[in-house]
């Protein structure tokens, strides 16, 4: 009877699903483990009378075929993705999408959806189930570099942005004027004016008279008196007019001081540098006929000399062993648009011995518009006297007519050092993983750069793949090859970081499924039973 052999590969069958449902329970809680399914194809069947076609006079007749039992079809995998559970640990991985994590085994290449990682004794990162060690894309063991000093970076650029205050004082060079200007019986005097026709003189002048020039130099010192001698200069004398005294006052006060008359007939002396200054000027009568009562016209300080405002910039450099210092710019207004700026270090280990910057201008619009001296004048040098490498440090100011550095506005001053690329040595303090895989370092020296990135692969047909066990699984000649690359392409989906993929099982189905497979093994059970008593019975007769 073949009853007996259906029955029996049905009680086969069965016991088949309920080792797949059993396996599915058991790994619920798993993380990344992937559910099965399995299905049954009937076996050959015996063949008692075969078909045949019907005739002029008779119709044809169906084959006549009883089953032979059942056998396991396939056991599938669902590789459908697990929800993503946060775990806080950086080195919790899982793939969002079809990709799986690339790890080596010492013998090859195996693959995991995800795992939770560590770093080993030799600072490579490790499957904390298995020890194996997970790849970059170049395939190589990803190591996290711990004992690894990165060496420190001199500081050789800097960008300076923010507001410079319109409202800074402008610098003003002092000026004395006549409280009473010089007239004639006419009007105002002019530089054309000879000294006898002065409002003030009581005495004509006669050739070789002399006046008195006295008074302070801007920086303070006593000014020696000069004599201004009366008569033709073609005779070898000063002059005889006003504008004759004026040019003797200008000798006299070189590279401290310009003398000048106003077309109202005051006679100003103007400091040559903008400051505060002492200047003086005072003209008395020397020898001879002539008189003038100068006291008529005495000049007094009508602007007062005056520095440009200034506003201080600090920020740390390093120079080319790492060390630390404060560099101090100092923003000077030098005109209504103009500024410099001077450099200071503020320790004793160096000098800058290129420290201005001059000529910083801007535009009427409050842009930067340049350095006078072009770009090439925008930086600063730097001689250390601790073994460092000298140091030129180029200084970025904006773009011309932008406003994306230095600008020139009303309000406070904000400006700062936003950006310089030196930094100290340093060492690994923390890690972070991106979505791309890219393993970022942050050190101690506040830099940050990538250590690696992960290798991740897919497979045209996954469900080809061979299970290894601790969550990897092995590339057959059925899955095709892997196809590596880096994470959050299309084909790979991103990376997740500090996660990890729960099991996809679905319990209330496994149990469901389980009620189905005990019910078929109770049927089939139950088959083999009859066929047993039938078979006795037929024995008893016989």
């Amino acid at each position: 009877m073949s009853s007996i052999g259906s029955s029996l590969s049905g009680l086969q069958a069965d016991q088949k699903m309920l080792d797949v449902i059993g396996n599915n329970l058991a790994n619920a809680a798993t993380n990344g483990f992937k559910s099965s399914t399995v299905t049954f194809a009937n076996e050959m069947s015996q063949t008692l009378q075969q078909a045949a076609a019907g005739t002029g006079a008779q119709g044809g007749t169906n084959p006549v075929q009883i089953g032979l039992g059942v056998n396991v079809g396939t056991v599938s995998r669902d590789f459908s993705q697990g929800a993503l559970t946060e775990t806080g640990n950086t080195l919790d991985l899982a793939m969002n999408g079809p990709a799986f994590l690339a790890l080596s085994d010492g013998n090859g290449t195996v693959f995991a959806p995800a795992a939770s990682f560590s770093v080993g004794a030799n600072d490579q990162i490790v499957d904390s189930q298995n020890g194996y060690r997970l790849l970059d894309i170049n395939n190589n063991p990803i190591t996290i570099p711990y004992n690894v000093q990165v060496p420190a970076q001199m500081t050789n650029s800097m960008t300076l942005a923010g507001n410079l205050s319109d409202s800074t004082a402008v610098p003003q060079a002092e000026v004395l004027s006549t409280t009473t200007p010089f007239t004639t019986a006419s009007g105002a005097a002019t530089a054309a004016t000879d000294l006898s026709d002065l409002s003030s003189t009581g005495t004509a002048y006669t050739a070789g008279d002399t006046i008195v020039i006295s008074g302070t130099n801007a920086d303070g010192s006593t000014l020696t008196p000069v004599d201004f001698t009366y008569g033709s200069t073609a005779d070898g004398y000063d002059g005889t007019t006003l504008g004759d005294l004026v040019t003797k006052i200008n000798t006299a006060y070189t590279g401290q001081a310009t003398a000048a008359l106003d077309a109202n007939g005051n006679l100003t002396l103007t400091a040559d540098n903008t400051g505060t200054a002492s200047l003086g000027l005072t003209i008395s009568a020397g020898s001879g006929t002539g008189v003038t009562t100068w006291t008529e016209n005495p000049l007094t300080v009508s602007t007062a000399g005056a520095t440009g405002g200034t506003y201080q910039v600090t920020s740390d450099i390093y120079d080319s062993l790492g060390n630390s210092h404060t560099l101090t710019m100092t923003f000077t207004r030098t005109d209504q648009s103009d500024w410099s700026m001077t450099a200071t270090l503020g320790d004793s280990d160096g000098t800058v011995t290129q420290s201005t910057v001059s000529g910083i201008q801007f535009n009427t619009d409050g842009s930067f518009n340049g350095v006078s001296g072009g770009s090439g004048a925008q930086q600063i040098a730097i001689s250390y006297n601790t073994g460092a490498a000298a140091q030129t440090i180029n200084l970025s100011f904006g773009s011309s007519g932008a406003f994306n550095g230095l600008t020139l506005f009303g309000g406070n001053s904000t400006a700062s050092a936003t950006n310089q690329n030196g930094y100290a040595s340093g060492t690994l303090s923390s890690f972070s993983i991106g979505t791309d895989g890219t393993i970022k370092g942050v050190y101690s020296n506040g830099v940050t750069s990538n250590i690696a990135q992960i290798q991740t692969a897919t497979f045209a047909n996954p469900n080809g793949l061979t299970d290894l066990g601790t969550g990897c699984w092995g590339a057959t000649s059925n899955s095709g090859d892997p196809v590596f690359g880096a994470a959050t392409s299309t084909s790979t989906g991103s990376l997740v970081s500090g996660e990890t993929e729960a099991s996809n099982v679905d319990t209330a189905q496994q149990l469901s499924e389980l009620i189905i497979a005990q019910n078929n093994y109770e049927i089939n059970a139950k088959a083999m039973s009859v066929s047993d008593q039938v078979i006795q019975q037929l024995t008893q007769i016989i």
